[in-house]
């Protein structure tokens, strides 16, 4: 009866570790820092749009960062903002777009969003697409290694 109990507790701690792709987004997101405000840009929409996000109001933020994105001289750091709001905001499809493109852009965003397409694909639940993609991301990028590192052993 005793080893019965035991196999039960096991079993049920066992399946208890098991974390959905969700909850692993959950886990490992951080919002990419703000590099608006704090490198100098004082544009009134970049203000609202990152006090917004700073504050993790992401569907306000989401608001004033598709106006800001509207805008031909908006900073390309929004478009990333942007689909981090998104994302939060549960609108995955669209942010996945975005930043499946700036991670293949070349520009100094690659690496970030690259990072945040992984998390992404993990909100819209596609963990092998992410698997594949955190691959090539955990070859290539250094900008948060220690977590792709933890997210790569917790996917396997």
């Amino acid at each position: 009866a005793v080893l019965v109990v035991l196999i039960s507790v096991g079993t049920w701690w066992w399946n208890s570790q098991v974390q959905t792709p969700e909850d692993l987004y959950a886990t490992y997101f951080t919002p990419y820092p703000d590099r608006l405000t704090t490198l100098g840009a004082t544009d009134e929409l970049v203000q609202q749009a990152m006090g917004f996000y700073n504050a993790a109001q992401y569907d306000s933020a989401l608001v004033y960062f598709k106006l800001l994105n509207l805008q031909s001289d908006a900073p390309e750091t929004a478009e990333l903002y942007l689909a981090i709001c998104q994302i939060e905001a549960g609108n995955q499809a669209n942010a996945l777009k975005t930043l499946e493109r700036l991670s293949s852009s070349g520009t100094a965003l690659a690496e970030a969003a690259q990072w945040h397409y992984v998390l992404g694909l993990l909100a819209a639940n596609e963990p092998e697409i992410a698997i594949a993609v955190l691959a090539d991301y955990r070859k290539k990028w250094s900008y948060q290694q220690q977590k792709a590192d933890q997210l790569w052993k917790a996917l396997h």
